[in-house]
């Protein structure tokens, strides 16, 4: 989602953008396999939770989302000049659309992935949403891919040398990442698309009566279901859940 442009950033919260741009690209230059598996369900998260942040749209920027966290004092470095989770029992909501229009998408997912497992073992969370850019992807609709995010596919995808500078080897390696089934897809599976927490629903978009009647849990699989590729009975693959991402009135795109 992307609503109408925002005031500039103050100058402090660029400064450290910029700083932290150059560790942050560590993050993604490693294959898959070995730094990112399929993230596996998460203990249940407090009904009443210590501090709450949300972090919103970070569309594969990296740097502004460190500098995000390190505003909410919930990361820091240690001397390694590695991030380390400094929020204790604190729960961060990440609202979605961390894919899309950045360099380094799958490098946010890596980032935040890694916080929550520090998170979790101080009594805190790290979640991240299902946004409309993610249900895009796993579609196959790349129209807001970057050069740099073809790349980063690439390389995650384990291709080197002339294979990973073309273009159409990038755009398999993609498809294969983020198709239903696909790692990230089964990556990205197991964020909720709706959260509760407390008295407080969290969703990329907005909800609706006609969500609600639906059950929100019902909805969450349904959105799992197809990014893991399920089979159903019948042996037909899971479809998209038209009510989560099918048109201007679903979760992920509601407006309203």
């Amino acid at each position: 989602m992307r609503g109408p442009e925002g005031p500039t950033s103050p100058p402090a919260a660029r400064a450290r953008a910029t700083a932290t741009t150059t560790r942050a690209s560590s993050f993604s230059t490693h294959p898959l396999s070995p730094t990112l598996s399929p993230h596996s369900p998460s203990p249940p998260l407090p009904s009443l939770p210590p501090p709450l942040s949300t972090v919103g749209d970070v569309h594969g920027d990296l740097g502004k989302c460190i500098a995000a966290l390190e505003i909410a004092g919930v990361l820091a470095e240690d001397e390694r000049r590695s991030p380390v989770w400094t929020g204790g029992d604190a729960t961060v909501v990440q609202l979605g659309d961390v894919l899309d229009r950045g360099d380094n998408e799958i490098g946010v997912i890596m980032l935040l992935r890694d916080l929550d497992r520090q998170a979790r073992a101080a009594g805190g969370a790290v979640v991240m949403l299902n946004g409309n850019h993610e249900s895009l992807n796993v579609c196959g609709d790349f129209r807001y891919v970057t050069p740099g995010g073809f790349r980063e596919a690439a390389a995650a995808a384990g291709l080197r040398g002339d294979r990973a500078s073309s273009l159409d080897a990038q755009l398999r390696a993609r498809l294969a990442l983020y198709s239903p089934g696909g790692p990230i897809a089964r990556e990205l599976a197991s964020n909720p698309t709706v959260l509760v927490i407390g008295a407080t629903v969290f969703a990329h978009g907005g909800l609706l009566p006609a969500h609600v009647t639906y059950g929100l849990a019902r909805l969450n699989a349904d959105v799992a279901a197809w990014m893991r590729g399920d089979r159903l009975p019948d042996g037909a693959h899971a479809p998209p859940a038209f009510l989560a991402m099918g048109d201007a009135s679903s979760v992920m795109w509601n407006r309203a």
